[in-house]
């Protein structure tokens, strides 16, 4: 039996140690019958995955289970964050920050929820989730493509927030663009058409 350590490697006493970090089983089997076939004639090597380690994420902030998660390596960001019941309504979905060694990442899960960009960070021992509360919104309706309220990632123009909703639908008036903003002076209403409403 060959246990892979936390770094990622197997040691294998007859030619030392290998690198199995971000590799199929496929490919780990390949390297070792490799370097064993330099010592050994007509080697016949099986290779089966026995059990995954599971090691504590800490995951925080605006998600419905905060806590210690138990994560395995082939565990995302995503499916971390779902395991701690998802992000609530009042979190971040375009700044979550993962923390990995002291070194903070921003995720924007804009990027796979609305353009469909994967999104396949790995999860280690060590790592930690956090999901601040949602920043500024928009809510968008009338004839557009996808009408909802859409999370702003720092100052955000109309036709930046328009393009989120997949645009206009063809039907749309140019010229009927209504535009209502909450401030901390209050509400104020506004009337104009698409090349103006920013």
């Amino acid at each position: 039996t060959l246990t892979v350590d936390r770094n990622g490697a197997i040691f294998l006493p007859p030619v030392g140690q290998l690198a199995a970090a971000g590799q199929s089983l496929n490919a780990v089997k390949s390297v070792i019958k490799s370097m064993l076939d330099k010592r050994y004639k007509k080697l016949d090597l099986s290779l089966t995955l026995a059990s995954l380690r599971q090691f504590p994420v800490s995951v925080s902030g605006y998600v419905d289970n905060p806590g210690t998660i138990l994560a395995m390596g082939v565990d995302t960001v995503f499916t971390v964050l779902s395991r701690a019941g998802g992000i609530k309504k009042t979190g971040s979905l375009r700044s979550v920050r993962f923390t990995r060694d002291f070194h903070t990442k921003i995720i924007d899960f804009y990027d796979m929820l609305i353009n469909g960009a994967t999104m396949d960070l790995r999860i280690k021992e060590g790592d930690s989730i956090y999901v601040p509360a949602i920043g500024p919104v928009v809510a968008l309706a009338g004839e557009i493509r996808r009408p909802g309220i859409y999370e702003m990632a720092g100052p955000t123009g109309f036709s930046s927030a328009l393009s989120l909703a997949g645009g206009i639908l063809p039907s749309a008036r140019y010229s009927g663009v209504t535009k209502l903003t909450f401030s901390e002076a209050g509400r104020s209403l506004s009337n104009g058409d698409l090349t103006d409403a920013d």
